[in-house]
């Protein structure tokens, strides 16, 4: 890399050994600044560190990262198998190692995140690759064991095709049936009738032929294990679901859909069932005249006689057990023996009930001008209507989508000029014109919510309301006095107070005054 000598300038000669110039692969010899230093500058990844106080030019080279050239440190086979070192280079022959010893013609499977890939043996034609629980895949040849699949395989590939053998015979609700030449029509007759009652599957010939049969021709349908088991004589109907339509003998114009549904009707006519259990426990209606229609699973479920039952949501209508009628469920169990009711939801906030009602087509109808609005039981969610009477002093007009409630006279007050000290009557207004003070006892009997009005017109001395023993005034943050030493009074001519009872028999609020009241 480079070569010593003196170096040459205008100081004296340096002894022997001294650097002069320093050569390189390329570019030449390189000779010292003007203060005698040749530098030496490494480039990425090299690094040369000077250590003045040893005299000392330190080269080192970076660790190879995946951000960074430089050197590293060759994996092992083993390392290389296992994956978990992330510092040491993958040669091509640790690869190898990884890979494991490769078959020709075969498949790779994997041996493990810590081992090397394994391989399958080479296939032969028309095999397929098969797994195995816990063990290792392998080509394997197809087989039939009954012989009924017949494989022809090839080069990549594999024909299967059914052998003569297969299906031998096909038993029915009546006769057997046999393909022949490995062909079996399936037909139907009776194309009479859109649906029949008693749909069966029978083999009445030839041998390779089943017909899809309608016995009579009432027109049912009844599909599942024990529908319409005694149906012969039930006209127009349609049971679909293990036991749908069960037991009847006459419940003609039915439809039952789901497991149980009508299970036990007879001959109550006209019903629908959509859910399982759905009007289960049916049997009979006066006039035999059902028309119920239940939807849901368990709606309905204990029904036994009754008729025109309307029932919508799972278990509607469940608390029916006789013969309640010309009931609405939804989404509502009703209540043991009632009929001619709505039940429309569910009060509550769990699952399948509702706090909160919108009702389209209300708001804003006209229904005549009547003095009636809806009412409700909040106990039970029962509606009903209220007519609303007028009461002495007010006046009730109704109109069209309008009821208008009015008091009558003056504020509703009777007014009277006195001029004699006397008791007060609640709802009244009394205006005092004495030329001494007037007193004014409180009601004797007063209900909370009664008032009365004072206003003075005598002289200076003006007016008192004195106390009932257990009375009270109650003036803004202060009140008087309680029982009979306790009063209210006014201090000029005019001045005037409204006091309303807060509390029956006892104590009085003031809730209006002018003037400058005075109390005790």
């Amino acid at each position: 890399m480079s070569q010593a000598g003196y170096i040459k300038g205008n100081l004296p000669p340096h002894p022997v050994g001294v650097v002069e110039t320093l050569t390189g692969n390329a570019g030449g010899a390189v000779g010292p600044n003007i203060l005698n230093n040749i530098n030496i500058v490494g480039t990425n990844p090299i690094t040369v560190t000077g250590t003045p106080l040893t005299n000392t030019e330190t080269i080192s080279i970076a660790t190879a990262t995946t951000a960074q050239i430089g050197a590293t440190t060759l994996a092992t086979d083993a390392e290389t198998i296992a994956g978990a070192v992330s510092t040491h280079a993958v040669t091509p022959a640790s690869l190898a190692a990884k890979l494991g010893t490769q078959t020709a013609n075969a498949v790779a499977y994997g041996g493990g995140a810590a081992n090397a890939i394994d391989w399958t043996a080479a296939g032969t034609n028309g095999q397929v690759l098969i797994a195995a629980t816990l063990g290792a895949p392998a080509f394997a040849t197809l087989t039939s064991t009954g012989g009924t699949i017949a494989f022809t395989p090839g080069a990549n590939t594999l024909n299967l095709e059914a052998s003569s053998g297969a299906g031998d015979t096909y038993p029915t609700d009546s006769g057997t049936a046999t393909p022949s030449a490995g062909v079996l029509n399936v037909l139907t007759q009776n194309a009479s009738l859109g649906c029949g009652s008693s749909v069966l599957f029978s083999a009445p010939g030839p041998s390779n032929t089943i017909q899809l049969n309608v016995t009579d021709a009432r027109n049912s349908t009844f599909i599942g294990k024990n529908a319409g088991d005694l149906a012969a004589t039930t006209n127009n109907a349609v049971g679909l679901g293990y036991n749908a339509l069960h037991a009847t003998t006459g419940a003609h114009y039915s439809v039952a859909i789901g497991y149980a549904a009508l299970s036990s009707v007879t001959t109550s006519q006209g019903n629908s069932a959509l859910g399982v259990n759905s009007l289960a426990a049916l049997t009979t209606a006066a006039g035999n005249v059902g028309n119920n229609t239940a939807i849901g699973q368990n709606t309905g479920v204990n029904l036994t006689t009754g008729q025109y039952n309307s029932l919508f949501g799972s278990a509607a209508g469940s608390q029916y057990t006789t013969s309640e009628s010309s009931n609405i469920c939804v989404n509502n169990i009703g209540t043991n023996g009632e009929s001619n009711v709505i039940r429309i939801g569910t009060q509550g906030a769990g699952a399948g009930q509702q706090n909160t009602c919108y009702v389209a087509g209300i708001t804003g109808v006209n229904v005549g001008s009547v003095a009636a609005v809806v009412s409700i039981a909040t106990g039970t969610g029962q509606l009903g209507t209220t007519t609303i009477t007028a009461g002495a002093g007010i006046s009730v007009t109704p109109g069209p989508k309008i009821l208008t409630i009015a008091a009558t006279g003056s504020s509703g007050l009777a007014w009277s000029v006195i001029t004699a000290d006397q008791g007060a009557v609640a709802n009244n207004g009394y205006i005092c014109n004495k030329a001494a003070l007037l007193t004014l006892l409180l009601p004797a009997v007063s209900a909370a919510g009664d008032y009365f009005r004072v206003a003075g017109m005598n002289t200076a001395l003006g007016w008192k309301i004195a106390q009932n023993a257990g009375n009270q005034i109650f003036y803004d943050a202060a009140n008087t006095t309680a029982g009979i030493t306790g009063y209210l009074a006014s201090s000029a001519i005019c001045d005037s107070v409204e006091l309303v009872c807060i509390t029956a028999n006892a104590n009085w609020q003031v809730v209006g005054s002018t003037g400058n009241i005075t109390y005790a």
